[in-house]
């Protein structure tokens, strides 16, 4: 914040802070994933257009109703998309055995059909160790 008041920009809401800030903004309100984002909405000071504006009032902005996670999906999927049962054994075996040795290995699942379900973060790292993320390793980080 201080570089861009050092540049010359009043940022909206800049004093706001805390649980309340009206820059954090959950995408939960537009999509079935919680993640929050902090929003910098700046207006250069010499324009002096910046009176006013604020993101209070944000939540007129958001839809009546978001679609739900299973509203997104594609209706027919690939079955090299899709586990087997021997893998899904294997898997479920796995984190079983893993989490009774307290490695913290997991796996979540999402009822598609539960209008409150949420996405799974997919996470940059995963190209690195995998989690509970399933790839052939044919895909890359540049892909």
């Amino acid at each position: 914040m201080d570089t861009l008041d050092e540049l010359g920009y009043e940022v909206a809401d800049a004093a706001e802070m805390g649980k309340n800030d009206p820059k954090v903004i959950d995408g939960k309100h537009f999509l079935p994933q919680h993640r929050e984002r902090i929003v910098l909405v700046g207006f250069r000071r010499d324009l002096n257009i910046h009176q006013g504006f604020t993101l209070r009032d944000i939540s007129r902005f958001y839809p009546e109703q978001r679609p739900s996670f299973g509203e997104l999906l594609e209706p027919v999927v690939d079955s090299k998309y899709i586990l087997t049962p021997k893998l899904w054994e294997y898997l479920y075996n796995y984190a079983k055995k893993h989490a009774a040795k307290g490695n913290g290995f997991g796996f979540g699942l999402v009822n598609p059909e539960n209008k409150e379900s949420i996405a799974r973060t997919l996470s940059a790292r995963y190209h690195k160790d995998g989690s509970e993320i399933l790839n052939d390793g044919s895909l890359s980080v540049r892909r």
